[in-house]
Order: C-alpha cells, then structure tokens, then sequence
C-alpha cells in the first residue's frame, strides 16, 4: 500500500515540476498558443500510454516469459525518447 502512495506522489510531483518548468520557461508572445497546444498534444498521448499500458498489462499476464524482453526493449526505447526529446529541445534553445 506504501508503495502506491509513493509511486502517486512521485508522478504527481513529475507533473507539477513540468507543468512549474512550462509555466516558467515559455515566451509571453506566443505562450498562451504553446499551452493550448501542449494540452491537446498531453492529453492526446495521455490516452495512448493508457491505452498501451492496459494491452500491455493484459497481454504479460497472459504470457509472464516475455516481461523481461519487453522491460528491456521498452527501457531502450524511452532512452532513445529522452535523448531525442532533449536533443530537439537543445537545438531549439541554440536557434533563438
């Protein structure tokens, strides 16, 4: 039961620092543009990492041998997520 609440807490505070870095680093020109749109794009994929979450979960308790690969395979799929995700970023702070 501990273990859930910590596991909310902790994605409840990764939503609160995004949404405070959001709020603190966009331009007032065309900020409320971005928010409208970074909503529509959170909540876009908010439903398909829920979606995937369920299939996921229904099919490795279905077939317990393959949670290792897919731990593995989807751990090096986020990395290549991040560093994408940071390299665009990069690149964007290095064009204004």
């Amino acid at each position: 039961m501990i273990e859930q609440v910590l596991l909310g807490i902790g994605v409840l505070g990764i939503v609160g620092i995004s949404m405070a870095l959001g709020f603190l680093t966009q331009n007032k020109d065309n900020g409320a543009d971005i928010q409208k749109n970074l909503g529509i794009i959170a909540g876009i994929t908010g439903i398909i990492v829920i979606l995937f979450g369920v299939v996921a979960y229904i099919y490795l308790t279905a077939n317990i041998n393959y949670m290792g690969p897919f731990v593995l395979v989807m751990s090096f799929v986020n990395l290549l997520l991040s560093v994408f995700a940071v390299s665009a970023a990069s690149l964007q702070v290095v064009n204004s």
